[in-house]
């Protein structure tokens, strides 16, 4: 399947003092009375850091963490001032810290920690702290880009192909395009789509015919990945679809795609639904209620497998199932089945936000036309029911759709499962806002 743009896990540095263990579950007690130690020295951000230097890092990690919940905005120079220091661990947790701080004042800080950090994986770590906050909703502000004064003025070609992937489960799909130069020769334009975010990658590499029909069989050949063919006037208005969401998602529209936009151009006509509907009737699919029912089964093929919900976003629901289910005493006379349902019904009134039913709506038609392309025409028309039944739901009755139910019950259990089995959490971070790597 596509790339999953998933962050290097950052390297845990040792204790800050070498006689206790990193295992040691910090004190409660010694909790408190660091943060209070830590709160009388916001104004001081080398103080707070001599106080942290003093005490172990599972210990001022705890602080920190309890820091940013009571002292909120308040914090955010104090931390931001403690993310530049050389201690890894401190850095890591003061960086961990802004992005939990759901505020405009953390997202300026990690903003300019993202820009002048000295190590690569701090500066990658304050990007994923500006993707979490971008995903709660916080407005963070596009970086000015400088761009050489003299324009840019590139030959005419002629777009003669292309394709694009399947979409992954934090919403992205690869397209490329091929066009011929007039002068002999090819570009080869390749770009990564997001469904909430937008264009997030684009580049452009000089080729030839043969170079590119050799790339395009090895691309379809990998396993894992699903490519189909598109008519070069919808490639053109994906791509305008995909520009024209930066805005409203915050992002930075890549500069090296504001120099080559007029190469590639925009469709004769623009094209007033999703290429799906040619050919998959939107009111037949109404008319079908069973299509709609049995759309979880959708999740039975290959391009749907990876499709979850973040872990960060449902870990504390999945936690709550959890230890409900784990727990011999009973604590209510909530049962099983209603826990389950209640939670639910939680994530979908907290998560599925308007701009995430829509990309995921957008995402079930695209993935529709794949389906329609590489034969498979009843799961098209089950993609198109789920996507139509988004789109008409009020909010207030989601919870009763059958696939948004299934897609949160599947990545509940995930989180469940993961838990158990002890695995790093950051190795399942999943999100649109995610940049790709370097």
């Amino acid at each position: 399947m596509p790339r999953a743009h998933k962050p290097t896990p950052r390297p845990r540095a040792g204790a800050l003092t070498a006689d206790w263990s990193q295992s040691a579950a910090p004190d409660a007690a010694a909790v408190a009375d660091l943060v209070a130690r830590l709160r009388a020295s916001l104004a001081e951000p080398q103080a707070l850091a001599d106080a942290l230097a003093e005490v172990p890092l599972p210990l001022a990690t705890a602080g920190l963490a309890a820091l940013g919940q009571e002292a909120g905005a308040e914090a955010v120079p104090a931390l931001e001032h403690l993310a530049a220091l050389e201690s890894d661990g401190v850095s890591s947790a003061a960086l961990d810290q802004l992005g939990a701080l759901a505020t405009p004042a953390a997202a300026d800080a990690l903003q300019r920690l993202a820009d002048t950090l000295p190590g690569k994986e701090q500066r990658k770590a304050a990007r994923r702290g500006l993707a979490r906050l971008r995903s709660r909703g916080v407005s963070v502000a596009e970086r000015p880009t400088v761009v050489a004064a003299a324009p840019v003025v590139q030959p005419r070609a002629t777009l003669y192909h292309a394709m694009a992937s399947h979409i992954d489960g934090a919403g992205s799909r690869m397209l490329w395009l091929f066009a011929d130069r007039p002068l002999g020769g090819t570009y080869f334009f390749s770009s990564i789509l997001n469904d909430i975010v937008g264009l997030k990658d684009f580049s452009v590499r000089d080729s030839t015919r043969k170079r590119l029909a050799a790339r395009e069989a090895e691309a379809r050949e990998r396993e894992g990945i699903t490519w189909v063919d598109l008519p070069i006037a919808y490639a053109q208005w994906l791509m305008q679809e995909a520009a024209g969401l930066n805005e409203a998602s915050g992002t930075e529209v890549p500069v090296e795609y504001r120099l080559w936009r007029e190469l590639i151009g925009q469709p004769p006509q623009p094209f007033e639904r999703p290429l799906v509907y040619e050919e998959v009737s939107r009111f037949e699919v109404k008319m079908r209620p069973e299509l709609l029912r049995d759309s979880p089964r959708l999740f039975d093929q290959p391009e749907l497998r990876g499709w979850f919900l973040a872990y960060q976003e449902v870990q504390k629901y999945a936690n709550e199932l959890r230890r409900a289910r784990e727990s011999r005493l009973v604590l209510t006379a909530e049962s099983e089945e209603q826990r389950q349902e209640r939670v639910v019904g939680q994530v979908i009134r907290d998560l599925f936000t308007p701009a995430y039913r829509r990309g995921l709506q957008r995402r079930l038609e695209e993935t529709g036309y794949i389906f329609l392309r590489t034969e498979r025409p009843t799961e098209a028309k089950l993609a198109v029911a789920a996507a139509v039944e988004l789109a008409d739901t009020d909010p207030i009755l989601l919870p009763r759709h059958p696939f948004v139910r299934a897609l949160v019950e599947r990545s509940i259990e995930l989180a469940i499962q993961a838990d158990r089995a002890g695995i790093d959490p950051r190795l399942l971070e999943m999100s649109p806002y995610e940049p790709p790597d370097d």
